[in-house]
């Protein structure tokens, strides 16, 4: 299921297979286009929404990507938000180091994330599942915007 809202400036996706990863990986670069960014950095905001999405698809179960558009005073950027209700990750810094894998792949995804986004928050529980915030400005230095998910719910499970 996808939901754009180009009136509020988001987009949600359930991201249930490998196909709606390009669709995130779309609308965010949409997004990034619209919002002004160098076609460098459209690209590299494709490259994190699609690891968000892969990784949904690859370790969790019930995975989301929520795409919204953030402002400061002076400049818009992007963030998306990926929640999962997955195995969750004991320890999500060792995680994001390069060369670690639960999926026999390089281990470079989230590392990748975290070199690319102007900042990066999460948090996870084990057996529970994990949330991640990647927030991308057109450049740098990034205006003051601490990175956070704040008033967001899901139903729980029975």
């Amino acid at each position: 299921m996808t939901i754009i809202d180009d009136a509020n400036d988001h987009a949600w996706f359930r991201v249930e297979d490998l196909a709606v990863a390009g669709s995130v990986r779309r609308e965010a670069s949409r997004l990034a286009e619209r919002l002004g960014f160098d076609a460098e950095r459209v690209g590299e905001v494709g490259i994190v929404a699609t690891e968000l999405a892969t990784n949904l698809v690859k370790h969790a179960a019930q995975g989301a990507v929520i795409i919204r558009v953030v402002r400061s005073e002076e400049i818009a950027g992007l963030q998306l938000l990926a929640i999962d209700t997955g195995p969750g990750m004991a320890d999500p810094r060792q995680s994001a180091e390069d060369g670690r894998s639960t999926s026999g792949s390089l281990g470079i995804g989230l590392g990748a994330v975290s070199r690319l986004a102007s900042a990066v928050d999460g948090y996870s529980l084990p057996g529970r599942g994990t949330i991640l915030l990647a927030t991308l400005w057109p450049r740098t230095p990034t205006p003051p915007l601490p990175p956070r998910a704040a008033a967001l719910t899901r139903p729980g499970r029975e």
